[in-house]
């Protein structure tokens, strides 16, 4: 990755003297595109912007939409959710309401259909998960009736599969995954093969299959390493984290997390910051050992970040499991508070599994 990097750089030095636009377009695309495996937010941020800059001066409205798509999504990575509703809303507004072929530049995918899954993990965060769902799955089913194979299985990659899994609908999930494997599979793509078997591990997981859930996670991430391809890594190794909890693998698990923790940090990827502190908790709250402050910091943390970024279903998370640990050392009354902060904050979503979670909690707190 680090010589790829290195060559686009040097291609970008060339067509910075010549002035052709569409070629630094290009590779300016292929720059973000290598940070952003890597999950560099920071720096895929910088140059998504530095893209939609150049394609609005020098190139053309093909250029601009994918320009768009990728500042969506890098504002995404940064956490940066209010910029990034605004971003892809007044992206999507400049489409042509009439049906008509794309024309796909830059890369093979539609620009339009992916940012509308980008759009439909920003709803989830804010709150919306009913939304989340209609939206990415019509992002899939667009894309299959356009028989637009790579388009489909990107959608799937990033947003389908992460969309039904978080809001618990394991059934959906499964259908999910299971076409993005086979899809990948079909066609040869072996970095989307990686990211499927990573997604499969994760849906293990939440179906209770620990040995093999980790395992399978854990493998992949391994593989996906060492070809220098970290984007979601902070996601999926909180994920992990959590099935080695489960295994009563709380050494490991807190390795893992701070491992995570530490590339989100670092790589400015703070999507998930706020779930990787609430992750970090609950692990040391299995710790015989750890005092309830420093479990409490944990929660109060993911609560705070949750709450400046406007991550909405972030904070239900956190608020529960500070509700609870409230609970179990005589706070109620506060316990209640901060919960009900939350969660009446909510208009729809109420057959998801954290909402569920969240109401079943309160009616014990009342």
């Amino acid at each position: 990755m680090m010589d790829c990097k290195a060559t686009i750089a040097k291609g970008l030095e060339v067509v910075d003297r010549t002035g052709e636009a569409r070629a630094e377009t290009y590779l300016l695309y292929l720059q973000w595109a290598t940070h952003d495996a890597t999950g560099e937010a920071h720096a895929a941020l910088r140059l998504a912007r530095r893209l939609s800059w150049l394609a609005r001066r020098k190139a053309g409205v093909d250029e601009v939409r994918v320009s768009d798509r990728i500042v969506g999504t890098a504002l995404l990575a940064s956490g940066r959710l209010n910029e990034a509703r605004s971003q892809i809303t007044e992206a999507l507004s400049r489409y042509p309401e009439s049906a008509q072929p794309e024309r796909k530049v830059i890369a093979s995918f539609n620009p339009r259909v992916l940012l509308q899954g980008v759009w439909g993990t920003v709803l989830w965060l804010q709150g919306f998960p009913d939304q989340a769902k209609a939206r990415v799955l019509q992002c899939q089913q667009e894309a299959a009736a356009a028989d637009d194979i790579l388009t489909q299985i990107k959608v799937l990659s990033e947003s389908v599969c992460r969309i039904f899994l978080v809001t618990g609908d394991l059934i959906g999930a499964d259908q999910a995954v299971m076409t993005l494997l086979n899809t990948a599979t079909r066609y040869g793509f072996s970095q989307f093969l990686r990211i499927a078997n990573c997604w499969r591990g994760v849906l293990l997981i939440k179906q209770n299959d620990f040995i093999a859930g980790t395992a399978l996670l854990r493998q992949q991430l391994d593989v996906s390493e060492g070809l220098g391809f970290t984007t979601c890594f902070p996601e999926f190794l909180g994920m992990l984290a959590e099935g080695l909890t489960a295994l009563s693998r709380r050494s490991e698990a807190l390795d893992v997390v701070d491992q995570a923790i530490s590339r989100a940090e670092g790589g400015g990827e703070l999507l998930f910051v706020a779930e990787l502190y609430r992750i970090k908790g609950e692990i040391l709250l299995r710790a015989s050992s750890t005092r309830t402050d420093a479990v409490e910091h944990w929660f109060s943390s993911a609560l705070e970040v949750a709450g400046q970024q406007g991550a909405l279903s972030w904070e239900l998370r956190a608020a529960v499991s500070l509700a609870r640990l409230w609970l179990s050392i005589g706070r109620r009354a506060d316990a209640r508070v901060v919960l009900a902060a939350v969660f009446d904050r909510f208009t729809e979503g109420y057959n998801t599994e954290d909402l569920r979670t969240a109401r079943a909690l309160l009616d014990l707190l009342h």
